[in-house]
């Protein structure tokens, strides 16, 4: 299925200017290791995006035990917000306690 990756792009582009570049090449522990191109790295994230969306199968990774509470509220906002506009209000939420959980534990 062909998607509207606009979101996804610009949803990158807000993560890489706050220091965070899921495609740019790593060593897999979050080092990058090679020479940054942005808009490729949109492509690739977009192409990955679109393939998890047709999926239905998003990676999430295995959580911290120190962050577990939080990263369960990230994820069942995530769902809300696939839900349609009913689901926003808890989503948000639900984001702002996981925010404030997070705090907590970084703070500590």
């Amino acid at each position: 299925m062909k998607h509207d990756m606009r979101p996804v792009a610009e949803a990158y582009r807000l993560m890489a200017v706050n220091d965070y570049r899921p495609a740019a090449p790593s060593d897999g522990l979050g080092n990058i290791t090679g020479p940054l191109n942005l808009e490729r790295e949109i492509e690739r994230y977009c192409a990955r995006w679109s393939e998890e969306e047709d999926s239905l199968d998003y990676r999430i990774g295995v959580g911290n035990f120190s962050t577990m509470v939080p990263l369960v509220l990230c994820i069942e906002a995530a769902r809300l917000l696939c839900a349609g506009s009913t689901g926003n209000k808890l989503g948000l939420k639900l984001l702002r306690l996981a925010v404030h959980l997070l705090d907590e534990e970084v703070s500590s």
